[in-house]
């Protein structure tokens, strides 16, 4: 009676080993697989200046990595300071929102006294699904030459410069 306490005790193991094999391969198999661009969104940010710029790119990439998110950040530099920021993500909607709720709700850039400050001049142009698109890879930082034109070519190459429908429509110049 023993023994085949023992087989059946050795048949149970093998059992749940093989459950738990397949189990993790599955994981590792959604792990691996893309996000399907229908889950995907699109943002379009525009921040009217950046004090400390540095400061402020290093902590907008820094989410970005946080929250898995793609996208790209175009700006003038005048010298004084970058101005004419546009901020492009692309990710999930529930990133895209916490990513949204943190602009507003930590410390992002300086004012003009030094001091930290939140980001309190920042429109949400649009925000739709990113439909048949490719998602942006990568998060990346692109100053324009602050002449005319120039922002209106690198907002057209990343299929932006117009977004929206009537009253949503818009354009950045």
């Amino acid at each position: 009676l023993s023994d085949g306490n023992e087989c059946l005790m050795q048949i149970c193991g093998e059992f749940h080993d093989a459950l738990a094999d397949n189990a993790a391969a599955q994981a590792e198999a959604a792990a691996a697989a893309p996000v399907p661009t229908d889950d995907r969104e699109e943002c379009i940010l525009k921040i009217d200046h950046m004090n400390d710029a540095d400061g402020y790119k290093k902590t907008l990439r820094g989410w970005a990595r946080a929250l898995a998110l793609s996208g790209r950040v175009l700006y003038a530099n005048s010298g004084k300071r970058v101005h004419g920021v546009f901020v492009v993500l692309h990710g999930a909607p529930s990133s895209v929102g916490g990513f949204l709720q943190r602009l507003r709700t930590e410390t992002v850039d300086v004012d003009r006294s030094g001091r930290p400050c939140k980001e309190r001049q920042s429109t949400v142009l649009a925000r739709r699904p990113l439909a048949d698109r490719p998602p942006l890879e990568g998060f990346e930082e692109e100053e324009y030459e602050d002449a005319d034109g120039a922002l209106d070519v690198a907002l057209e190459r990343l299929g932006v410069l117009h977004c929206g429908v009537g009253a949503q429509r818009f354009g950045v110049r």
